[in-house]
């Protein structure tokens, strides 16, 4: 998988023309949990997919051999680009806001005239930069929000 993939999103399996069979995600860990012989399963239509250390795996194996180029496998991912945003771009399509660039301009312009002032967008900066990141990533599926337990202050 080239380094450029940040998440896959989907993938189908396509054993003949006309057939697509949506392949749902997993990790290992889940599969050593819920099935500890997974690896030793015979080779047939996969159901699974799963993505360790940019190697994709299948669970079942499908079988190697192809007939009219079937089977195959189709992979729905997200994608960084080499080209630099440039003023008249918009956001990347997974950027869900632009905090994250709006704090660091901000935070430069009060370097410049009110110093005071940018250590608190830069601290706001890094975090919005941190959840962009994570989101790109897959580490907040489907944009959950943060949560934070807030412990109740009991009054005597």
């Amino acid at each position: 998988m080239p380094d450029t993939v940040l998440r896959i999103w989907k993938a189908a399996y396509k054993a003949q023309a006309g057939d697509f069979q949506e392949l749902k995600q997993t990790n290992v860990d889940r599969l050593d949990d819920n099935s500890p012989a997974w690896r030793n399963y015979q080779s047939s239509t996969p159901y699974y997919v799963y993505d360790r250390g940019g190697n994709i795996g299948f669970v079942p194996p499908p079988d190697t051999s192809t007939v009219s180029g079937f089977p195959i496998v189709t992979l729905y991912c997200s994608q960084t680009s080499d080209t630099p945003l440039g003023i008249g771009d918009s956001l990347p399509s997974m950027a869900r806001t632009g905090n994250a660039w709006l704090y660091r301009v901000l935070a430069r312009w009060c370097d410049m005239y009110h110093p005071e002032l940018a250590q608190n967008f830069e601290v706001l900066s890094a975090r919005e930069y941190e959840r962009l990141i994570s989101y790109s990533y897959g580490r907040m599926s489907r944009d959950k929000a943060a949560v934070q337990m807030r412990i109740p202050k009991i009054r005597y």
